[in-house]
């Protein structure tokens, strides 16, 4: 158990140490599902942007010191619940989301697609005012992994996982220590 020492100033000049438990703070969020595998493949299906953007993330996440490897399968045309895990980008019309990953409910993931919303604008460079591919499929493949989204602005806001994107943001590229943590402690 760990704890904590806090100084409490008292009525007068009295200075007084107190220790407190200090109940174990979670880093990153898991939900409880997991690959019946170490591996995931993935088809694309994102005519006209380079498959590097979605590659790219995939090997941040390989490169996190877990056996668990993202396989780049081929192309495909996306529908849900075909089978395949498919990355692709269409407008979605009953969300403002950037965009979005769902799988199978369950306690073991079976197949799980991502679609980037051209609701908005996408770049691959960091440009001001496009959200960067390669940023959002970093925390989209964390969400394939079954970490959860995470809002905490003072200790989450530097993570991967953190739930919340701007336009021209990069720093999801690279993982957080504790994006490193979670996937490390699922697989």
């Amino acid at each position: 158990m760990k704890h904590r020492l806090r100084w409490i100033i008292g009525s007068g000049f009295a200075i007084v140490l107190v220790m407190t438990t200090i109940a174990p703070v979670y880093a990153y969020k898991y939900e409880k599902q997991k690959w019946p595998t170490n591996s995931a493949g993935f088809y694309l299906d994102i005519a006209g942007w380079d498959p590097a953007l979605i590659q790219g993330p995939a090997s941040t996440w390989n490169n996190a010191g877990s056996p668990f490897r993202f396989k780049l399968k081929g192309h495909n045309v996306y529908k849900p619940n075909d089978g395949y895990s498919t990355i692709g980008r269409y407008t979605l019309t009953d969300t403002d989301a950037i965009a979005v990953t769902k799988g199978q409910p369950g306690s073991t993931v079976t197949e799980i697609d991502t679609i980037f919303n051209m609701k908005y604008g996408w770049g691959c460079c960091a440009e001001s005012d496009l959200y960067d591919v390669r940023n959002v499929m970093t925390h989209e493949f964390g969400h394939w992994l079954v970490l959860g989204d995470l809002y905490n602005i003072f200790t989450d806001i530097n993570k991967t996982m953190y739930g919340l994107i701007g336009k021209g943001e990069t720093k999801k590229r690279s993982l957080h220590q504790d994006d490193i943590n979670g996937i490390n402690y699922i697989y």
